[in-house]
C-alpha cells in the first residue's frame, strides 16, 4: 500500500521535466511501458502536494534570527529564536513546465503566523519575552527537478528557490515589550529580510528530505504472482512535451532467482500514442505478457498436476474404470486412482488487437495410473493445441476479464492403453468447452485483480482498451476523505 506523501512525489518524479544530468546511461532495450501525465494530473499533483505540505508545514522550527539595527536610540542587538511556524495558508499557486526539463512551483499572497522569543541588548540594557509574527504576501518561486539514478528510479531534487515577504507585523510580550514594539519599526526591514531568507532553504530542506525518504522505498522491481518479477524500472529520463509528460519504462517480467534470462524475442516500438483527457495514461506492449509467458514456462510453473481441489466433486478420485467404458487398455487397471498432469510444452503466445487479446498455448494432458506398488505409470499422453480469446476491464478497485472462445485440437502423443479415440474426443472437445470450461474460467476471471492501493487517493473513472499490439488503460485521480 501506498502513502500519500510517495504517491505525490512520484507524480513529480515520474512526471516531472528534469533538469538533472541523467546519472544513468539510457537503456538499449525498447521500453514496453509508457507513462504520461497530463496537465491536469500536473495539476492535481500540486493541490494533492501543496495540501500535504500545509499539513506538514505546522510546527516547522526555522533557524534563530539575529542581528543589529540602527535605531532614533542608537545600535540595538536584537535576536528572535524559537521560531515555530503554527499556520500557513496559501494564495494563488500555479504550476509551470520549462524546456528542457524543470517544473516551477509558484506561489503568492500566502500568510504565514509563527511565534517565538525575542530578546535585545542596548548598551547596558537587555530584555527578552516572546512574540507573535504575522507575514503576508509571502511569494515562493521553486524549480523541483527530477531524474533518474543507477538502478533505475526516479530521483527528485530542488533546484533554484526565491522567495518575498510583503510585509511582517510582530507583537510582543514580556519584559519592556512596550520599548521594544518602539524599536520594531525601526528593525522591521531587517527582521523581514532575516526571516525571508529562511523560506526557502526550509522548503527545499524538507522536500529533498522527503522525497530521499519515499523514493528510498520505491521499488521498481515489483513481486508478481509467486516467483515473478516485474521490471518497472525506467530505461530513458523523462521525455517533455509541450502538453505532457512520458516515462519510459522497461516492463518485462522475469523469474525472481533468473533476474538475467535472455527471451528469444525483443520488444518492438510502441507506435500508439497515448491520447486522453485524463491526469494519467498508460500504454503496455505485447512483449509484457510475451515475457510473463515465457517466464512462467521456463521456470515449470505451467507443469501442473491435478489435483482433487481444482475438480468438481463429481470428477474427484477418478479411477481407469470410467476410462475403460470408451479406452479398453484401462480395463487391465480396474480399481486403480488416476492422476492428471498438464504440461504446458512451447511458451504461451500473445497477440493484442483492437478489443481483443489472444493466446494460444500448447500442452501435453497427461495420465497416469497409481499402481499397487505407489509408483507412477504413464497411460496416455495426449497432446493439445490450444487458443483463447478474450478481453480486459476494469473498475476503480480491480481489473476482471472474461473469455470469449477457447478452441482445442487435440492428437495422441503415446499411449500403453491401446488407440486412443482421437476423433471422438475432438468432436466432443467443442460442446465441452463452450458449456463447461469457459463459465468456469469466467467465472473465475470475473473475481478479478485488485488495482494498487494508495493511501489518500482513490481512482476516478478508469478506462481501459486493447489496441493493435498494446493496452491503454487512463484515470483520474482524487483525494480520499
Amino acid at each position: 500500500m501506498m502513502k500519500l506523501e510517495l504517491f505525490c512525489l512520484l507524480l513529480l518524479a515520474w512526471g516531472g521535466k528534469s533538469v538533472l544530468v541523467m546519472e544513468k546511461p539510457e537503456s538499449e532495450q525498447l521500453p514496453s511501458i509508457k507513462l504520461k501525465v497530463t496537465d491536469k494530473g500536473l495539476n492535481f499533483m500540486k493541490d494533492a502536494g501543496l495540501a500535504l505540505a500545509m499539513k506538514q508545514v505546522k510546527g516547522i522550527t526555522l533557524p534563530d534570527v539575529s542581528g543589529k539595527s540602527s535605531t532614533p536610540i542608537g545600535n540595538v542587538k536584537y535576536s528572535l529564536s524559537g521560531l515555530k511556524i503554527n499556520s500557513f495558508t496559501l494564495g494563488t499557486s500555479k504550476i509551470t513546465t520549462e524546456a528542457p526539463k524543470t517544473i516551477r512551483l509558484i506561489l503568492q499572497n500566502a500568510f504565514l503566523q509563527l511565534n517565538g522569543n525575542w530578546r535585545y541588548k542596548y548598551l547596558f540594557i537587555s530584555d527578552h519575552g516572546s512574540f507573535d509574527a504575522k507575514a503576508n504576501g509571502i511569494s515562493v518561486n521553486l524549480a523541483i527537478s527530477v531524474g533518474m539514478d543507477g538502478l533505475g528510479k526516479p530521483s527528485v531534487k530542488t533546484g533554484s528557490c526565491s522567495s518575498n515577504i510583503g510585509s511582517i507585523s510582530l507583537k510582543v510580550h514580556g519584559g519592556a515589550s512596550w520599548l521594544y514594539n518602539l524599536i520594531l519599526k525601526a528593525m522591521n526591514d531587517n527582521i523581514k529580510h532575516s526571516v525571508q531568507k529562511q523560506i526557502c532553504p526550509a522548503i527545499t530542506k524538507a522536500i529533498n528530505n522527503q522525497a530521499e525518504k519515499a523514493l528510498s522505498k520505491l521499488n521498481v522491481k515489483i513481486p508478481f504472482l509467486r516467483n515473478l518479477v516485474v521490471d518497472a524500472s525506467l530505461t530513458h529520463v523523462p521525455l517533455v512535451t509541450s502538453q505532457s509528460i512520458q516515462l519510459l519504462a522497461q516492463g518485462r517480467c522475469f523469474p525472481k532467482n533468473n533476474p538475467s534470462i535472455k527471451f528469444p524475442f525483443s520488444p518492438t516500438v510502441i507506435s500508439v500514442p497515448p491520447g486522453t483527457d485524463q491526469m494519467t495514461d498508460v500504454v503496455i506492449g505485447e512483449f509484457l505478457f510475451e515475457t510473463l509467458g515465457y517466464s512462467l514456462w521456463s521456470e515449470n510453473a505451467l507443469d501442473i498436476w491435478i489435483t482433487n481441489d481444482m475438480l468438481p466433486k463429481k470428477y474427484q478420485n477418478v479411477t481407469a474404470d470410467m476410462f475403460a467404458a470408451f479406452i479398453a487398455g484401462f480395463s487391465k487397471f480396474k480399481g486403480r486412482p488416476l492422476q492428471f498432469r498438464l504440461n504446458v510444452t512451447k511458451p504461451p503466445k500473445f497477440n493484442i488487437g483492437p478489443g481483443v487479446i489472444k493466446a494460444t498455448v500448447e500442452l501435453d494432458f497427461l495420465t497416469y495410473v497409481l499402481l499397487k506398488n505407489k509408483t507412477k505409470l504413464l497411460a496416455m499422453n495426449l497432446h493439445a493445441v490450444t487458443k483463447a480469446s478474450g478481453s480486459l476491464a476494469v473498475n476503480s478497485v480491480k481489473f476482471t476479464a472474461s473469455v470469449s472462445s477457447i478452441s482445442a485440437t487435440v492428437s495422441g502423443k503415446s499411449s500403453v492403453v491401446g488407440k486412443l479415440p482421437v476423433t471422438l474426443l475432438n468432436f466432443l472437445l467443442p460442446g465441452a468447452l463452450r458449456s463447461y470450461v469457459i463459465p468456469a474460467v469466467n467465472k473465475k476471471l470475473q473475481e478479478g485483480y485488485p488495482l494498487p492501493t494508495i493511501t489518500g487517493v482513490s481512482y476516478m473513472t478508469p478506462k481501459l482498451q486493447l489496441v493493435q499490439g498494446a493496452l491503454v488503460g487512463s484515470c483520474d485521480w482524487k483525494i480520499s476523505t
